[in-house]
């Protein structure tokens, strides 16, 4: 009898422990060690630099900066005045600004899985300016054919990550977590 209730205030004890050390209020309050956990399972890190967000965010998906190389970034903040056929010119403090954020934490400075992918298979590539036309990127949509990109009434484009990627903006880019609008969930 002493032996199951040892084993019950056992599992009581786990149950309030794990609640305590991974615990979450709803609220996005969390405890470090969940935060550690969660920061762990991430392809990327999630682009949460107020200035880049607002600025860069406003037009398009704040893509991470863990998506592209130092070199990429650099040549991309040099080009805003023809960013990609439009104007992106900003005041020079808030570019040299979002320019210092996206190089500090560019795919070839951090440690996260899909950056490491990144940066890898730039390394010896001319610098891209467009995720989509990395190595990486290709090789990781290459099995989605045509058609899945054009039904629907609105023509899907690999440069809109989180109209699939459902938890792209939190910086995962988990296959598991692909929802492509009109087919559903997506595995390749």
């Amino acid at each position: 009898m002493k032996r199951k209730l040892w084993i019950i205030l056992g599992m009581f004890g786990l149950i309030a422990t794990s609640t305590w050390v991974f615990g979450d209020d709803g609220e996005g309050h969390t405890t470090w060690l969940t935060r550690l956990w969660r920061e762990a399972r991430l392809d990327v890190a999630p682009a949460n630099d107020v200035l880049y967000r607002a600025e860069c965010g406003s037009c398009h998906f704040a893509y991470q900066p863990g998506l592209l190389p130092v070199r990429s970034w650099e040549e991309i903040m040099k080009r805003l005045d023809d960013h990609f056929g439009e104007s992106a010119e900003l005041d020079v403090r808030s570019s040299a600004e979002i320019t210092r954020y996206l190089t500090a934490n560019a795919a070839d400075r951090v440690d996260y899985k899909r950056s490491k992918r990144f940066a890898a298979a730039a390394a010896t590539a001319e610098p891209t300016l467009r995720i989509t036309a990395t190595r990486y990127f290709l090789h990781k949509h290459d099995e989605i054919p045509q058609w899945v990109l054009e039904q629907g009434e609105r023509p899907l484009k690999l440069f809109q990550c989180d109209i699939c990627h459902t938890e792209a903006d939190k910086g995962s880019y988990d296959e598991h977590q692909v929802h492509i609008p009109g087919l559903g969930r997506w595995e390749d």
